[in-house]
C-alpha cells in the first residue's frame, strides 16, 4: 500500500497558499476511504483446519499468479486491473464460489474456493480455501485458509499476506481489522 508523503503535501500548501490544506484534507480523507476499513490487520492463528504442506514453488505460483486471477474473477475486475491494493470483500450473505479457474500452477485440480461461512466470537467470516486435486478420498487435499471478516474491505495483499501465513502454519489464518498501526501478525 502507498503511503501519504506528507513532507511533499506540506512543501505544496507552502507554495500554494492556506486555501490548499482544506483541498489537500479532503484528498487525504478520500483517499483513506477508498481503501475503506483495509488501513491495519490483525492476523491470527485460528488453529483450525489441517492443511497439507505444499513446496515452495506451489505456494509461490498459488500466491502470486492464481491469487489475483481468482481475485479478478469473485470481485469482477478485469485481470489486469488487479493489483495489491484491489479491494477484496465478501458480503454476507454469500454464495460459494468454487471450482477451478484458469490453472498457471500445474496442480491438478488447484483451486481457490470459497465456502460456507464460520462464526467465531459472533462475527462471520467467508472461508476461502486453497485446494487440489479432485476432492475425493486420497485425491486431494488443501493447502491453505484464510477467514475474511465478511462486510469489510481489505486488499488484495492483506488476503495474500493472510494465506502466506496460512501455508506457514498448516492452519486457517483470521483477517480482522484493527485501528491505523495496531498491525499484528501470528501467522507465521
Amino acid at each position: 500500500m502507498k503511503e501519504l508523503n506528507l513532507e511533499k503535501i506540506n512543501t505544496y500548501i507552502r507554495q500554494n497558499g492556506k486555501w490548499m490544506v482544506a483541498v489537500v484534507m479532503i484528498v487525504m480523507i478520500a483517499m483513506l476511504n477508498l481503501q475503506g476499513d483495509a488501513l491495519a490487520i490483525t492476523y491470527t492463528n485460528n488453529r483450525t483446519g489441517s492443511f497439507d504442506r505444499s513446496n515452495s514453488a506451489i505456494k509461490k505460483c498459488v500466491l502470486n499468479e492464481y491469487l489475483p486471477i481468482k481475485v479478478a474473477t469473485y470481485m469482477g475486475v478485469p485481470l489486469k486491473n488487479v493489483n495489491d491494493n484491489t479491494i477484496v470483500r465478501v458480503n454476507q450473505p454469500y454464495n460459494n464460489s468454487e471450482g477451478e479457474l484458469n490453472n498457471p500452477c500445474n496442480v491438478k485440480g488447484l483451486r481457490i474456493d470459497l465456502q460456507r461461512p464460520q462464526t467465531i466470537n459472533n462475527r462471520i467470516y467467508a472461508t476461502w480455501q486453497v485446494q487440489y486435486g479432485t476432492g475425493q478420498g486420497s485425491n486431494g487435499g488443501a493447502y491453505a485458509g484464510a477467514l475474511m471478516l465478511t462486510n469489510t474491505n481489505f486488499i488484495l495483499a492483506q488476503f495474500r499476506q493472510a494465506l502466506e501465513g496460512s501455508f506457514n502454519i498448516n492452519s486457517y489464518c483470521r483477517m480482522d481489522p484493527e485501528p491505523p498501526n495496531a498491525v499484528v501478525n501470528n501467522c507465521r
